[in-house]
Formats: structure tokens, C-alpha cells, sequence
């Protein structure tokens, strides 16, 4: 009698306890779920922010390759430009050095005629010549004055002498006499173009 009651009160101890175990199972198994499912949303999101990250960086690359090709054209094109207004403007400055020489022609040939006034077309072409020097400064092409200073190669090109006068103390050998065209230097210091002069020798020195 005692062995039964005794064994159905082990009895129920056990079939307590397996009932403790089986809510802790229980409730450990809707823990792991609701961590499967947590876990499952945060990789979700991870995923979710991941691609959101790179198609921004995507469009991020592409709006920038994108923004690099306009500038790369806009410089090409700023620079076509530069090039096409330097080109007019050398070939305006040519055109004027060109009228310029055939002035400085017309005024030298006259001036052998060994005329005995100044006329009017004179003082004309001598004006137009100063207007056209004027309006080349402007465009950067400065004329190189050598008119009576030692002949310097790197500035001048000798085309022709004249002999050493003993009469003219102040006039040197390698000194430029006359200037047959005129040189020019831009306003970097580059030069343009040489001038064509005329030189003492040193024939006539004693």
C-alpha cells in the first residue's frame, strides 16, 4: 500500500517534470523561431540596403562619367575655339604686316625720287602706317625697333651693307643703317618675325 502510494507520487513528480521539459522545449523552439525569423528579416534588410547602396553608386558613376564627357567636350570645344581666334587674328595681324610692307615700300621709293615736298599721299601712307601699327599692338604683335642698334641675328636677318664712312663718327660697323621690313615679337616675348635690315660693313675703315 505504502509502495503504491509512494510510486504513484514518483509518478507524478515525472510526468511533472516532462511537462516542464516539454514547455521549455516548447518555449526554446519559439525563441529559435522567432530568432530564424529575426535574423531572416535582418539579413533581408541587409540585402535590401546592400542593393539600395550599389544602384545609387551606380547612378552616382554614371552621372559623373557622365558629367566628365560634358566638361571633356565643353574643354574641346573652348579649345577649338581658342585655336580658331588665334588662327583669325595671326592671319588679320599677317594681312596688316603685309599692307605694312608695301607702305614702307611705297614711302621708300618715293623717297628716292629725291622729291622736294612732302605731298599728300605721303603723310597719307605715313598715317595709315601708324593706325596699322597701333591696331597690331593691340592684337599682341609688337614691332622689334633695331633701326641703329648692333645687328643681333636672333632679331634680324642681314639682306644687304653699305660701307663704313669715316664721315659719320657716330655710325659703327655690324650697326643696322635702314630696316627693309619689319620684325615683330609677340606679347609673350616669342618672336613673330625677323626684320630684314641693311648693315655697316667694314669696308671704308681705316
Amino acid at each position: 500500500m505504502w509502495f503504491g502510494k509512494r510510486f504513484d507520487a514518483v509518478r507524478a513528480d515525472l510526468q511533472d517534470f516532462r511537462s516542464s521539459l516539454e514547455r521549455s522545449a516548447a518555449e526554446a523552439d519559439g525563441q529559435l523561431k522567432g530568432i530564424g525569423e529575426q535574423g531572416s528579416k535582418l539579413a533581408r534588410l541587409t540585402y535590401k540596403n546592400g542593393k539600395d547602396t550599389t544602384d545609387k553608386l551606380e547612378r552616382l558613376s554614371i552621372l559623373l562619367e557622365r558629367q566628365e564627357s560634358g566638361w571633356k567636350v565643353a574643354f574641346e570645344q573652348e579649345q577649338e575655339l581658342r585655336e580658331q581666334n588665334a588662327a583669325a587674328l595671326q592671319s588679320a595681324a599677317g594681312a596688316m604686316i603685309g599692307w605694312l610692307d608695301d607702305l614702307d615700300a611705297i614711302i621708300a621709293g618715293r623717297s628716292r625720287q629725291e622729291t622736294a615736298h612732302t605731298d599728300g599721299w605721303e603723310q597719307l601712307t605715313r598715317h595709315w602706317q601708324e593706325q596699322m601699327l597701333g591696331q597690331l599692338s593691340l592684337l599682341g604683335y609688337k614691332e622689334i625697333q633695331v633701326l641703329g642698334s648692333m645687328f643681333d641675328p636672333t632679331l634680324c636677318e642681314a639682306v644687304g651693307t653699305v660701307p663704313y664712312s669715316p664721315d659719320s663718327p657716330s655710325i659703327f660697323p655690324y650697326q643696322i643703317k635702314s630696316v627693309l621690313r619689319r620684325g615683330y615679337r609677340l606679347d609673350d616675348g616669342s618672336l613673330f618675325r625677323k626684320a630684314q635690315v641693311i648693315t655697316i660693313s667694314k669696308e671704308g675703315m681705316k
